[in-house]
């Protein structure tokens, strides 16, 4: 009787399922090829985080008084001495935010560490940035993409600045991510609500960019659901996005919402002419700018591609109508002018070299997209493209080392004032232009003392109460003040008065130079003679 013999079945090499016939060998290749994909978007992080890490210099004041607060609020929280004053009332973001966790990383390695969490917190931004391009373009757009925005100006400036503006962005990114992503499932994304709405709650300044947030998750959504529920998707995340920032603010009480108004939505406007803001505003965003506006261009007249590969592996736009991709084009493109314009009706440059990042954290894949077309696969296209950017990158980095040269050091002035101020009794009152700088730096040894600042006085004389200008003609008079620091920034009128006061009422004058982009500047420290124990 013959026997049987069953072989195992063969599987083809195709099948998904088929060994490597050389694992090890195949295995590296694989893993290879997957680092190599990432290489560019590493590379990318990479002098983002060099080039910011050499943008050192001494605490900006916006620093100085966000860390500060966030120190005494830990104290108050701890059982020790809250904060002397409310700081929600005029902070431009949630003191109950940015300000603890900087504290903290303050409180671990200093200004570096704050700052190091800022570079975490954009670099992680042009990570989300780096996905949601891939959604809607690809990855190769997705790369120049995260270049043209990580390496900009202003992105690189608030990658080395530890104030509300890093979480901000990492939070909108995140937002614009989700919002992307919820197109293809049919299904309304939480996640896009929840982190948008942080993104204002850390800085009120978001608040316009959900405006595109919510616009690209509607225009992505059109594929699937149609225009009209596309239009309902969006007022129901504008909804969603009111009520949660509404619970917010009812929770943090009427002071927040005084800031909210006096920082964001009732903001006095400056004193800048128009031309001022637009030209600034070029200097900022031209150049990504008008990358996005030719990209914008092309990407609403090119035609369909002729055969559409699998939908996971093809960017969601390559199936889109005209309509949607000319909508999508101008909503990324236009978020590029919101800082300018908003900055244009209030006469103000103030935080422009800021804000303008939040626009071009949208516009940046429409100018990716443009730079992916033109360079395309062949070498000698590709080149130019990286030059190009190379050059953009450079551009941005002198821009960041001039935005961190426009305050003084204040490395040999607190050296000479923390002399100045280490024996004189508690309580004494200092009369400092903005002392944020001098409080954080002073910390606990300054706290014992008590500051004013050159922004407004309360002084009662001879039964009399004195505010301006008489206030302080009248305090140095009567010697009030056992130390006063003049640097000529915030108020210079009012410190040439004070000047020629403090020298004929019994103060002694040290000059130290200091130094900013624009040259030397005498910073002036006043000490009361006799005022030393």
């Amino acid at each position: 009787m013959s026997e049987t013999v069953v072989l195992p079945r063969i599987r083809p090499l195709t099948s998904p399922e088929a060994p490597d016939p050389e694992p090890a060998r195949g295995s590296r290749f694989g893993i290879s090829r997957r680092w190599w994909g990432r290489m560019p978007l590493a590379a990318v992080l990479a002098a983002q985080a060099g080039i910011a890490l050499s943008l050192g210099d001494s605490a900006f004041v916006d620093e100085a008084c966000y860390l500060f607060s966030g120190h005494t609020e830990w104290t108050g929280l701890l059982g020790g001495q809250g904060p002397t004053m409310d700081y929600a009332t005029f902070f431009s973001g949630s003191p109950y935010l940015y300000p603890l966790i900087g504290a903290v990383a303050n409180a671990m390695g200093g200004l570096g560490a704050a700052r190091g969490l800022s570079l975490v917190c954009m670099l992680g931004a042009t990570i989300m940035l780096y996905r949601a391009a891939v959604l809607l373009f690809g990855r190769r757009a997705a790369i120049w993409s995260a270049a043209l925005f990580g390496l900009c100006g202003p992105s690189l400036f608030m990658s080395h600045l530890a104030t509300f503006d890093a979480p901000a962005v990492f939070l909108l990114a995140s937002g614009f991510f989700y919002g992307i992503r919820s197109g293809r499932n049919k299904v309304l994304m939480m996640e896009a609500v929840a982190l948008t709405t942080f993104a204002v709650a850390f800085k009120y300044a978001a608040l316009v960019y959900a405006i595109p947030v919510i616009l690209v998750a509607a225009i992505c959504a059109v594929p699937s659901v149609g225009w009209r529920w596309a239009a309902v998707r969006a007022g129901l995340l504008g909804s969603f996005m009111a009520l949660a920032g509404f619970a917010l603010l009812c929770l943090a009480g009427r002071t927040t919402v005084t800031g909210l108004m006096s920082t964001t939505l009732d903001r006095p406007a400056a004193t800048n002419t128009v031309r001022q803001v637009a030209e600034r505003s070029g200097v900022y965003v031209g150049f990504i700018l008008i990358l996005a506006v030719f990209g914008t261009l092309w990407f609403m007249l090119r035609r369909r591609p002729a055969s559409v590969t699998p939908a996971s592996r093809t960017p969601m736009t390559d199936d889109w109508n005209w309509k949607a991709r000319a909508l999508l084009a101008v909503v990324l493109s236009g978020s590029a002018l919101i800082a300018p314009l908003g900055d244009m009706r209030l006469h103000t440059l103030t935080s422009l070299e800021k804000h303008a990042g939040y626009g071009l954290m949208f516009a940046a894949p429409m100018g990716g997209w443009l730079i992916d077309k033109l360079a395309g696969r062949a070498w000698w296209r590709i080149v130019p493209a990286v030059a190009l950017v190379a050059a953009l990158g450079t551009y941005g980095a002198n821009q960041a080392h001039e935005f961190f040269g426009e305050w003084l050091n204040s490395t040999t002035y607190m050296q000479k004032l923390e002399a100045a101020t280490a024996d004189v009794p508690a309580g004494t009152h200092i009369l400092a232009e903005d002392p944020w700088v001098e409080r954080y730096y002073l910390g606990d040894r300054g706290e014992r003392l008590v500051w004013n600042d050159t922004y407004g006085l309360s002084f009662t004389s001879d039964g009399k109460t004195l505010t301006g200008v008489p206030a302080y003609q009248a305090a140095i008079s009567q010697r009030y003040f056992g130390v006063v620091f003049i640097d000529y920034n915030a108020t210079p009128g009012l410190d040439l008065t004070l000047d020629q006061l403090l020298a004929t009422s019994g103060y002694q004058r040290t000059a130290i130079p200091s130094y900013d982009r624009y040259g030397r500047t005498d910073v002036e420290i006043w000490t009361l003679i006799g005022v030393r124990r």
